[in-house]
């Protein structure tokens, strides 16, 4: 049993090493076009590769449901559940529409990785400092209002035990001065894939589901806001019944 649990792990490194080499390749290429070509770089068709690569190496297969609720002619933003580190290559490959992420600014620490964050067009946010991360929410703000789509975790950071969490506020307080309609993105079994803590990559099939878009007024009230939450929290959580 002892020689099992080594060779997991052992498969768990490989693959892990596997997703670092890739993502070390892709941010010298991006770091390399965005300086050089910007006008012609095209960043989405590269992240979506990295996620298709990520998660071929991991031996996870993905299965998109719902793409026929994004409209090409509206502006989303999308909130999903957060289980996994798998999340991101997850999104970045299963949504067709260009996005961008709101990540932690301490990131921008990771060498390559990092330097590339800070080159792309997504937005960092530095939750240590409520100014600055109110900032950054407006630039966000700036971005949806400029018709670019948006992807968040509202939870903040992903579950320890694969359950949905609580909301933060931020993704709603942008809906609300957006008026943009929201999609809520339902990411099943990417905690069985890899589950928080356990040196284990599982190779099964992982589903995102693209519910149909959640219309409201701009400008809500905070118990408005209150409400939206709950059923875009509901509608991720049935999703999970569902399949």
């Amino acid at each position: 049993m002892p020689q099992i649990g080594l060779i997991k792990k052992i498969t768990y490194l490989l693959k892990v090493l596997a997703v670092v080499v890739i993502t070390i390749a892709d941010s010298f290429l991006v770091i390399l076009n965005t300086t050089f070509r910007p006008k012609k770089y095209k960043f989405r068709k590269h992240y979506r590769n990295w996620g298709g690569r990520a998660l071929a190496v991991c031996g996870v297969k993905l299965k998109v449901i719902g793409e026929e609720n994004i409209k090409e002619d509206e502006t989303y933003i999308f909130v999903a559940n957060h289980a996994s580190w798998l999340d991101i290559p997850i999104v970045f490959r299963g949504i067709p529409s260009e996005i961008r992420i709101i990540y932690k600014k301490e990131l921008e620490k990771v060498p390559l990785f990092g330097w590339q964050l800070k080159k792309s067009s997504f937005i960092g946010i530095n939750r240590s400092d409520p100014r600055k991360s109110m900032a950054s929410l407006e630039e966000a703000l700036k971005l949806i209002r400029q018709n670019i789509n948006l992807i968040i975790f509202p939870e903040g950071t992903r579950s320890k035990d694969g359950l949905v969490k609580e909301f933060k506020r931020g993704a709603f307080m942008l809906a609300s001065k957006s008026g943009k309609p929201i999609i809520p993105v339902t990411i099943t079994h990417s905690f069985d894939a890899s589950p928080y803590g356990q040196w284990v990559i599982n190779p099964i099939e992982v589903k995102l589901i693209i519910h149909e878009p959640v219309y409201y007024k701009s400008d809500l009230s905070k118990p408005e806001e209150k409400q939206l939450m709950d059923k875009v929290r509901n509608t991720i959580i049935h999703g999970f019944e569902e399949n």
